[in-house]
C-alpha cells in the first residue's frame, strides 16, 4: 500500500481528530504535507457568497514536518481554494471527504498529489481544468442587458456568438459539451470512478455552461441572426430544479432562465415581484429559495424596497434556510440603516415583568437593539445563535442587549422567551410594524437591528451578520 496512505492515516489520528471533534457533522477533512522550504501558514477558503454572502477562511499552521490540517464545514459540494505563500490551488470538496495532499513548496499547485476519500475527484478535476480551462476574468467579460438582468460572457465567446451562424454556433457548443462528457467517461475507464456527487457536480458544470451560452446566443444575438422562438426549444430538456447549487454555471443559468421566462410573460407589474412569483411557481425547495433571494437582493440594490416589501416578508416567513435568509436580511439592512451619528429615538416599553424600560435608561452604555417577533423564522434562528453569545458577553456591563418584540400577543411573546431562555432585556411593542417604536426606527421588516453608542447615537453596524464580527465591534465600542 502507498506510504502516503499510511502517513495520512497516522496524521488523521494524531493531528486532525482533535480539530474535527470540535467541528460540525458532515465536514470535510483536508490534511497535507509540503516538502521543501516552507511558509508557516496555509489557508483554505470556501466561497459561500452565493449562499450566505460569506467567504469562510480556515487557517492552519504548517509544522516542522510540513504538515497541515483543516476540518471544513461544507454547505454544498463545490470547489474551494488553498492559498499557500503566493500560490493558489483549486480543489473540490463535498461533505464526508477526507483528502490528504502532498505537494512541493516551490511548485505548490503544480505538484499536488491526492490520497484518501475525494482523491479520485481531485485527480480528475486537475486534469479537466488543464484540458478545459475556465476563463472568468472580470476585465475580459462582455455584458448584455436583457430585461432586468445583465448577462456576462467572455469576450472570445461573445465574438463567436456575434460571428457564427445559428447552425455553426449550435454545432460548436454541441461538440464542446460532447468532448467534456467523453473526457469524464474516458478518465473513469482508465483511472476509476469519481464519486456520485462529483459526477453530478461536473455534469452540472458542463450541461449548464452549454445551456447558458445557448440561451445568451438566442437572447442577445437573436435579432442579428434572425432567430425565431424555436431556438429556445432546448430549454424544455434542461432541468431547472437541480440540487447542485454549488455549481457556478447552474446558478448562472438558473437566474438567466427566470429572467428570460419572465420577459416572455411579463404583465407590466414590478418586474422583481413578477420574477419572484415566477420562481415560486417553477422552482422547488432550496432552489426556489435561493433564486427568490437573489431576485429580492437585486431589487433591494436597485432601490425597489417598497415594491418588494410584501415578497420580502413572505420569503422570511417561508424560507427554512438560515444562510439564505441571512444574506437577504443583510442586503435589506444595508439599505434601510439609519444615518451614523444621528440620535436614536427614545422609547419606553414594558418588559417581561410589566416594568417600564426606556432606551435612555442605558445612556452611557453600548446598546445592541434588536427587533424581532415569534412568527419570524430568521428571527428565532438568530435569537438561538445569539443565546451563547449574549451569555458570554454578560461579564461586560458596558454592553446591553435590548430585544424588542413586535408580536401582537403578549402571551406568545412571553412563552417563547421563557421556553427558549433567550438572553438580554426583553420588551414588547405590540401592533407589529405599526407600533410607534417600529415607525420611529423605520422598521418595515424583520429581523432588524441597530447599535447605539454611549451618547445615544447610531453607530456603524457590522458589514456582515457574522457573530465574530459583531463581538469584535461591540468590544471595540465598549473599550472607548
Amino acid at each position: 500500500m502507498n506510504k502516503n496512505f499510511f502517513f495520512a492515516a497516522f496524521f488523521l489520528l494524531a493531528f486532525v481528530l482533535p480539530a474535527f471533534a470540535q467541528a460540525q457533522l458532515h465536514n470535510a477533512i483536508v490534511t497535507g504535507r509540503i516538502s521543501g522550504d516552507r511558509a508557516k501558514k496555509i489557508e483554505l477558503r470556501v466561497d459561500q457568497t452565493w449562499y450566505d454572502n460569506t467567504t469562510v477562511r480556515y487557517e492552519s499552521e504548517v509544522d516542522e514536518q510540513g504538515r497541515f490540517a483543516f476540518a471544513v464545514n461544507m454547505e454544498a459540494p463545490q470547489e474551494v481554494t488553498l492559498h499557500y505563500a503566493r500560490n493558489a490551488a483549486t480543489i473540490y470538496l463535498e461533505p464526508g471527504d477526507s483528502i490528504h495532499i502532498s505537494a512541493e513548496a516551490g511548485a505548490f499547485q503544480y505538484s499536488m498529489q491526492f490520497f484518501g476519500r475525494g482523491a479520485a475527484n481531485n485527480k480528475f478535476l486537475a486534469r479537466y481544468n488543464k484540458q478545459f480551462p475556465f476563463v472568468d476574468e472580470p476585465f475580459k467579460m462582455q455584458q448584455y442587458k436583457k430585461n432586468i438582468l445583465w448577462y456576462k460572457v467572455h469576450e472570445d465567446e461573445a465574438r463567436k456568438m456575434n460571428m457564427m451562424s445559428p447552425a455553426q454556433y449550435k454545432e460548436q457548443r454541441r461538440k464542446i459539451k460532447q468532448q467534456r462528457y467523453l473526457y469524464l467517461e474516458s478518465y473513469e475507464k482508465q483511472y476509476g470512478l469519481v464519486s456520485d456527487q462529483f459526477r453530478q457536480y461536473i455534469t452540472a458544470e458542463i450541461n449548464y455552461e452549454w445551456a447558458y451560452n445557448m440561451l445568451l446566443y438566442g437572447y442577445a444575438f437573436g435579432n442579428k441572426h434572425k432567430l425565431d422562438g424555436s431556438w429556445f426549444d432546448f430549454m424544455r430538456d434542461i432541468t431547472v430544479n437541480n440540487p447542485q447549487l454549488g455549481s457556478k454555471m447552474y446558478r448562472r443559468y438558473l437566474i438567466g432562465f427566470i429572467n428570460y421566462m419572465h420577459d416572455q410573460e411579463k404583465t407590466g407589474g414590478n418586474p422583481f415581484v413578477e420574477q419572484y412569483d415566477l420562481a415560486g411557481r417553477v422552482l422547488d425547495n432550496e432552489v426556489k429559495f435561493w433564486a427568490q433571494s437573489e431576485i429580492l437582493i437585486t431589487a433591494i440594490k436597485k432601490k425597489h424596497l417598497d415594491d418588494i416589501l410584501d415578497s420580502y416578508t413572505a420569503y422570511l416567513s417561508e424560507c427554512p434556510d438560515y444562510g439564505m435568509s441571512t444574506k437577504l436580511v443583510q442586503a435589506y439592512q444595508k439599505t434601510a440603516s439609519r444615518a451614523v451619528g444621528s440620535q436614536a429615538p427614545n422609547f419606553t416599553l414594558l418588559d417581561l415583568n410589566g416594568k417600564s424600560v426606556s432606551l435612555s435608561d442605558f445612556q452611557g452604555k453600548i446598546v445592541y437593539l434588536d427587533f424581532w417577533a415569534t412568527w419570524c423564522k430568521p428571527c428565532l434562528q438568530k435569537m438561538a445563535r445569539m443565546k451563547p453569545f449574549i451569555e458570554e458577553m454578560k461579564s461586560n456591563d458596558q454592553i446591553v442587549f435590548l430585544q424588542v418584540s413586535l408580536d401582537r400577543e403578549a402571551s406568545t411573546w412571553k412563552g417563547t422567551v421563557e421556553v427558549n431562555d433567550f438572553g438580554g432585556t426583553h420588551l414588547l411593542a405590540e401592533n407589529d410594524v405599526e407600533s410607534d417604536v417600529a415607525k420611529a426606527y423605520n422598521v418595515r421588516a424583520l429581523p432588524e437591528s441597530f447599535i447605539i453608542d454611549r451618547n445615544g447615537k447610531f453607530t456603524s453596524k457590522p458589514t456582515s451578520l457574522q457573530l465574530k464580527e459583531l463581538k469584535e465591534l461591540l468590544k471595540s465600542l465598549a473599550s472607548k
